[in-house]
Protein backbone atom coordinates (compact mmCIF):
# COMPACT_ATOMS: atom_id res chain seq x y z
CA UNK A 1 0.00 0.00 0.00
CA UNK A 2 2.79 2.12 0.48
CA UNK A 3 3.43 2.28 -3.20
CA UNK A 4 0.21 4.42 -3.39
CA UNK A 5 0.44 7.18 -0.34
CA UNK A 6 0.99 10.52 -1.78
CA UNK A 7 3.21 13.18 0.50
CA UNK A 8 1.75 16.18 1.78
CA UNK A 9 4.07 19.00 1.25
CA UNK A 10 2.04 21.97 2.14
CA UNK A 11 -1.31 22.43 3.06
CA UNK A 12 -3.32 26.33 3.21
CA UNK A 13 -6.23 27.35 4.61
CA UNK A 14 -8.72 28.95 1.53
CA UNK A 15 -12.22 28.76 3.02
CA UNK A 16 -13.20 28.96 6.63
CA UNK A 17 -17.26 28.15 6.25
CA UNK A 18 -18.76 27.68 9.62
CA UNK A 19 -19.01 23.86 9.65
CA UNK A 20 -16.48 22.99 7.37
CA UNK A 21 -13.10 24.77 6.21
CA UNK A 22 -11.30 23.59 2.79
CA UNK A 23 -7.32 23.40 2.28
CA UNK A 24 -5.64 23.44 -0.26
CA UNK A 25 -2.79 20.59 -0.15
CA UNK A 26 0.11 20.43 -2.68
CA UNK A 27 1.14 16.78 -2.25
CA UNK A 28 3.88 14.39 -3.92
CA UNK A 29 3.17 11.62 -6.38
CA UNK A 30 3.73 7.99 -4.86
CA UNK A 31 6.21 7.48 -7.75
CA UNK A 32 7.92 11.57 -6.41
CA UNK A 33 7.37 12.72 -10.49
CA UNK A 34 5.44 15.73 -9.28
CA UNK A 35 3.26 17.78 -7.29
CA UNK A 36 -0.13 18.03 -7.41
CA UNK A 37 -2.80 20.05 -5.73
CA UNK A 38 -6.05 18.73 -4.18
CA UNK A 39 -8.87 20.64 -2.17
CA UNK A 40 -9.84 18.81 1.13
CA UNK A 41 -12.39 19.69 3.52
CA UNK A 42 -11.53 19.66 7.41
CA UNK A 43 -14.81 18.66 9.14
CA UNK A 44 -15.37 17.98 12.58
CA UNK A 45 -16.69 14.37 13.40
CA UNK A 46 -20.30 13.55 13.27
CA UNK A 47 -22.26 10.89 15.33
CA UNK A 48 -26.07 9.58 14.28
CA UNK A 49 -28.28 7.13 15.77
CA UNK A 50 -30.65 5.09 15.17
CA UNK A 51 -33.55 5.75 17.44
CA UNK A 52 -36.73 2.63 17.74
CA UNK A 53 -39.54 3.07 19.83
CA UNK A 54 -41.06 0.40 22.22
CA UNK A 55 -43.53 -0.18 19.35
CA UNK A 56 -40.87 -0.92 16.68
CA UNK A 57 -41.30 2.34 14.94
CA UNK A 58 -38.10 4.30 13.53
CA UNK A 59 -38.03 8.03 14.77
CA UNK A 60 -36.60 9.93 11.68
CA UNK A 61 -36.17 13.45 10.86
CA UNK A 62 -37.03 15.27 7.53
CA UNK A 63 -35.49 18.52 7.08
CA UNK A 64 -34.12 20.38 4.03
CA UNK A 65 -30.75 20.17 2.63
CA UNK A 66 -29.28 23.07 0.55
CA UNK A 67 -26.99 20.63 -1.04
CA UNK A 68 -29.51 19.25 -3.04
CA UNK A 69 -32.25 21.22 -2.37
CA UNK A 70 -34.96 19.29 -0.72
CA UNK A 71 -36.12 17.83 1.85
CA UNK A 72 -34.76 14.35 2.78
CA UNK A 73 -35.59 11.86 5.02
CA UNK A 74 -32.88 11.12 7.15
CA UNK A 75 -32.06 9.81 11.58
CA UNK A 76 -31.19 12.46 13.95
CA UNK A 77 -27.23 13.44 14.13
CA UNK A 78 -25.04 15.98 14.26
CA UNK A 79 -21.01 17.25 14.72
CA UNK A 80 -19.23 16.10 17.35
CA UNK A 81 -19.25 19.53 19.85
CA UNK A 82 -15.60 20.33 21.83
CA UNK A 83 -18.09 19.97 25.20
CA UNK A 84 -19.17 16.26 23.95
CA UNK A 85 -17.30 13.35 26.08
CA UNK A 86 -16.95 11.22 23.41
CA UNK A 87 -19.35 10.40 19.84
CA UNK A 88 -21.70 8.71 21.94
CA UNK A 89 -22.86 11.85 24.23
CA UNK A 90 -23.07 13.58 20.62
CA UNK A 91 -25.47 11.09 19.43
CA UNK A 92 -27.67 11.24 22.91
CA UNK A 93 -27.77 14.98 22.41
CA UNK A 94 -28.86 15.01 19.03
CA UNK A 95 -31.49 12.57 19.35
CA UNK A 96 -33.13 14.46 22.37
CA UNK A 97 -32.12 18.06 21.10
CA UNK A 98 -33.67 17.25 17.00
CA UNK A 99 -36.77 14.94 18.36
CA UNK A 100 -37.09 15.20 22.10
CA UNK A 101 -36.54 11.31 22.51
CA UNK A 102 -34.05 9.79 24.35
CA UNK A 103 -33.01 5.91 25.32
CA UNK A 104 -31.17 4.51 28.08
CA UNK A 105 -29.38 1.74 25.98
CA UNK A 106 -27.50 3.02 22.87
CA UNK A 107 -25.13 0.55 21.46
CA UNK A 108 -22.85 1.57 19.33
CA UNK A 109 -22.67 0.16 15.50
CA UNK A 110 -19.85 1.15 13.43
CA UNK A 111 -17.84 4.03 12.52
CA UNK A 112 -17.14 5.03 8.84
CA UNK A 113 -15.68 8.12 6.35
CA UNK A 114 -18.46 9.35 5.17
CA UNK A 115 -16.30 10.72 1.71
CA UNK A 116 -12.71 9.84 2.42
CA UNK A 117 -11.82 11.94 -1.42
CA UNK A 118 -12.72 15.13 0.19
CA UNK A 119 -13.62 14.93 3.76
CA UNK A 120 -11.12 14.08 6.84
CA UNK A 121 -13.81 13.22 9.31
CA UNK A 122 -15.39 10.14 10.69
CA UNK A 123 -19.02 9.20 11.61
CA UNK A 124 -20.26 7.03 14.15
CA UNK A 125 -23.11 5.25 14.60
CA UNK A 126 -25.48 4.31 17.15
CA UNK A 127 -28.83 2.34 18.13
CA UNK A 128 -30.87 3.54 20.17
CA UNK A 129 -33.59 0.89 21.59
CA UNK A 130 -36.99 1.64 23.83
CA UNK A 131 -36.85 5.30 22.88
CA UNK A 132 -39.18 7.64 23.93
CA UNK A 133 -40.72 11.30 23.86
CA UNK A 134 -40.16 12.87 27.00
CA UNK A 135 -39.57 16.51 25.62
CA UNK A 136 -40.63 19.00 22.39
CA UNK A 137 -37.12 18.94 19.74
CA UNK A 138 -35.21 22.09 20.75
CA UNK A 139 -33.60 22.72 17.49
CA UNK A 140 -30.48 25.17 17.15
CA UNK A 141 -30.42 28.91 18.33
CA UNK A 142 -29.11 29.85 15.41
CA UNK A 143 -32.30 28.92 12.96
CA UNK A 144 -30.45 26.69 10.44
CA UNK A 145 -32.37 23.78 12.09
CA UNK A 146 -36.19 23.27 10.62
CA UNK A 147 -37.16 19.62 11.48
CA UNK A 148 -40.31 17.68 11.44
CA UNK A 149 -40.55 14.16 12.97
CA UNK A 150 -41.73 11.15 10.85
CA UNK A 151 -42.00 7.68 12.48
CA UNK A 152 -41.45 4.56 10.14
CA UNK A 153 -41.83 0.58 11.33
CA UNK A 154 -38.71 -0.52 11.16
CA UNK A 155 -40.10 -3.55 8.72
CA UNK A 156 -40.53 -0.64 6.33
CA UNK A 157 -37.17 1.09 5.87
CA UNK A 158 -35.50 -0.75 3.32
CA UNK A 159 -38.32 -0.41 0.80
CA UNK A 160 -37.64 3.30 1.33
CA UNK A 161 -34.35 2.98 0.41
CA UNK A 162 -34.93 0.46 -2.19
CA UNK A 163 -36.86 3.45 -3.67
CA UNK A 164 -34.93 6.25 -3.30
CA UNK A 165 -37.17 7.95 -0.23
CA UNK A 166 -33.79 8.04 1.57
CA UNK A 167 -30.98 8.71 0.06
CA UNK A 168 -28.85 10.01 1.94
CA UNK A 169 -25.55 7.84 2.13
CA UNK A 170 -24.48 8.41 5.86
CA UNK A 171 -28.09 7.55 6.66
CA UNK A 172 -27.73 4.13 4.57
CA UNK A 173 -24.90 3.42 5.65
CA UNK A 174 -26.47 3.65 9.10
CA UNK A 175 -28.96 0.92 8.65
CA UNK A 176 -26.47 -0.80 7.12
CA UNK A 177 -24.76 -1.17 9.92
CA UNK A 178 -28.05 -1.81 11.75
CA UNK A 179 -28.31 -5.51 9.30
CA UNK A 180 -24.56 -6.55 10.74
CA UNK A 181 -25.44 -6.02 14.26
CA UNK A 182 -28.98 -7.80 13.86
CA UNK A 183 -27.18 -10.48 11.83
CA UNK A 184 -24.66 -10.55 14.50
CA UNK A 185 -27.13 -11.35 17.56
CA UNK A 186 -29.31 -13.41 15.55
CA UNK A 187 -26.25 -15.76 14.42
CA UNK A 188 -26.59 -15.22 10.67
CA UNK A 189 -23.67 -15.16 8.41
CA UNK A 190 -24.62 -12.90 5.39
CA UNK A 191 -25.67 -9.07 5.89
Amino acid sequence: MHHLLWKNKESTLVADCRVFSVYRNLALSPNKSDVRDFYVLKLSNWANVIPITPDGDVVFVKQYRHGTSQVTLEIPGGIVDLEDLDTKETARRELFEETGYKSEELIFLGRHNPNPALQDNLCDTYLALNAKQIASPSFDKEGYEQIELFLVPIASVSQLIANGDIAHGVVITAFYYLGLYENKISGTLSP
